[in-house]
């Protein structure tokens, strides 16, 4: 899942999250995700907020689907808690 703003294209690499369909109880650090037709997954997900990482832009895939403004406000808490920005 790509965090990084779209103001920023001319970086080598892009910023996301790690998505699983490996289910953890652990609010903090997983958001889960239903599948629908918008988001383009097949089956509950999770956002692993511990999984940040930055590849290059050629590493990363097709986009798959987007997630609404209300699932992208909690993720943007939750690595926000998750990297002591607050």
């Amino acid at each position: 899942m790509v965090i990084q703003s779209d103001q920023m294209p001319y970086t080598a690499s892009v910023t996301v999250l790690l998505l699983t369909s490996t289910l953890l109880d652990a609010p903090l650090a997983r958001h889960t995700v239903e599948p629908s037709p918008t988001n383009g997954l097949r089956v509950t997900s999770q956002v692993q907020i511990d999984r940040l990482m930055s590849p290059r832009r050629a590493k990363v895939g097709a986009t798959i689907g987007r997630l609404d403004d209300e699932a992208m406000t909690e993720i943007t808490r939750l690595v926000v808690l998750f990297l002591g920005l607050v």
